[in-house]
């Protein structure tokens, strides 16, 4: 079982697959897969195949994107491949525009993921379908901490540019950490025996009242069990990702 390429873009990362639901008839809802990597050429949307599959299998119609990436681009380029992914699902003949549309994303796709979705509810362009729920699964949320870290040699300054000094504006985009405010339903996802560099910037992001505490769904696992189907974690955040998604 394997998705349909389909491109968005002339370049070779500017493609996803699109995946209809298995069983055929009208999906749940849409999926669009953001994987991770922290901003880094090294991993692609093969990283989410598994987790495509058994959303196909559940009657979700999935669309797992590539992008490019900063370290062989630049921060607009990818800023713009996740936009104009999101806008290809209106060329997609069996794309359910009714349906709601769940954007989830891994890691550095989290935070892409929750960027996405609150820029295109904020800029209301008529190419954007609107995006029900945005998941990030164990998410880069705060990129000022990871970049005053150093996390993963130093990803957040390669992706943004910067420091926070020299990109205040991309930071302030970047960061739900950042946010004043939030305009779409947020499900934070996050193992418990993940990494403190990402565990507690989650944990302190849904105790964040300027974002109004948005959900925080935290079971054991590890960094990679959140985009497992065989973990209870993701059960769990398959159920979630329905039961909020169809109320709107």
């Amino acid at each position: 079982m394997s998705g349909e390429r389909l491109a968005y873009g002339d370049d070779p990362d500017q493609h996803g697959e699109w995946w209809a639901p298995a069983a055929g008839g009208s999906p749940i809802g849409t999926a669009m897969l953001l994987h991770g990597g922290y901003y880094r050429s090294g991993r692609n949307l093969d990283l989410m195949h598994p987790m495509a599959a058994d959303l196909a299998s559940r009657g979700w119609a999935v669309w797992n994107v590539e992008y490019r990436r900063p370290d062989g681009h630049d921060w607009p380029a990818t800023l713009a491949d996740v936009r104009a992914a999101l806008r290809k699902l209106r060329d997609i003949p069996s794309f359910a525009p009714d349906a709601p549309l769940v954007v989830v994303g891994h890691s550095a796709g989290g935070q892409l993921a929750l960027q996405l979705a609150e820029e295109t509810a904020a800029e209301t362009h008529a190419d954007d379908p609107p995006v029900a729920l945005a998941v990030s699964l164990a998410g880069v949320v705060d990129l000022p901490g990871a970049w005053a870290r150093g996390s993963s040699d130093g990803a957040v300054a390669m992706a943004l540019g910067g420091s926070p000094d020299e990109q205040p504006e991309r930071y302030a985009r970047a960061s739900p950490s950042l946010y004043s405010g939030r305009r779409v339903p947020w499900l934070l996802v996050q193992g418990t025996d993940d990494v403190a560099d990402f565990a507690l910037p989650n944990r302190d992001l849904a105790a964040n009242a300027r974002v109004g505490h948005p959900e925080l769904l935290e079971l054991p696992g590890d960094h990679f069990a959140v985009i497992d189907p065989t973990t209870p974690i993701w059960h769990a955040t398959v159920a979630r990702m329905t039961e909020r998604s169809a109320a709107g």
